[in-house]
This record gives C-alpha cells, structure tokens and sequence, in this order.
C-alpha cells in the first residue's frame, strides 16, 4: 500500500464494504482486500488520469474502473445536505496530493461549485495575460 509522505495515518485503521462491490473492502486509508480471499489488492492498482484507478469485478462478473478516492469517498464520507446524488460531486483532497487517499484528506466538491472555480480561474488567467500584453507592449504572441 502507497502512503503519501504527507500523509498522517488514523489511530485505527477501518475496513468497511465497498457499495455496489461486495466482493470488496476498501480501508479508511484506501486499501483494498478482497472478501474472498484477503488478498491486498494494491498491485492491481494503476495510475491513470493523475489518481489511483482499479478495475473491480460485481457479483454478476462485470467489472469496473474505478477511482481509489471516490471508493473510499463513498464508503465514509457523507454527502452534503443529506443529497443522494453522488453524481453531482468530485472527490478532492486537502492537501491536493492525489497518493493521499485517507478518509481526512478527502471530501466532497459539486460539480456545479467546480465549473465556477475553473470560470474563475480562466478569467483570472485571461486578466494576468492582458496585464503582461498591457506592460510589455513589445511582446509577440
């Protein structure tokens, strides 16, 4: 199992079953075991989109990638205001390192609050970029 070096571990260390993945457990540190066997399923992680990703199989034999963050997202963290609609959140992490999966590191952002920060940002971008062309006039793009 990867821990951050930022990282600082729980007293206690808690599995719990994965919703929608019963053949799982996943760790209030982002570990996951299998309940069949026990195995550790940390070497089938894999990085892909910068953050942890598995492929998890269901009952029925599907399987599905899935993002180590929002496993553990789902299995510990509320929602907020009481919404089931996990669709309309990204999971972030404090200390916006994407190794850190532990339960603390974690929490739910709306999609909504997301695309206004991105809005934001990109007219902050375009407002430095205009201040630079507006100081250095003889600058070619």
């Amino acid at each position: 199992m990867y821990i951050s070096n930022t990282a600082t571990l729980p007293n206690e260390i808690i599995y719990k079953v994965i919703p929608n993945f019963p053949l799982y457990s996943i760790s209030n540190i982002g570990q996951i075991i299998s309940n069949i066997d026990n195995e550790d399923m940390f070497d089938k992680y894999i990085w892909k989109h910068n953050r942890f990703q598995i492929c998890l199989k269901k009952d029925f034999g599907q399987t599905s990638n899935q993002y180590v963050d929002r496993l553990v997202a789902e299995t510990f963290i509320d929602l907020p205001n009481n919404n089931n609609s996990v669709n309309q959140y990204i999971v972030r992490h404090y200390d916006f390192d994407n190794y850190n999966n532990i339960v603390d590191n974690l929490f739910w952002f709306s999609k909504s609050d997301r695309r206004k920060e991105l809005k934001e940002i990109k007219i902050k971008l375009l407002e430095e970029k205009v201040i630079f062309l507006e100081n250095n006039p003889d600058y070619v793009l």
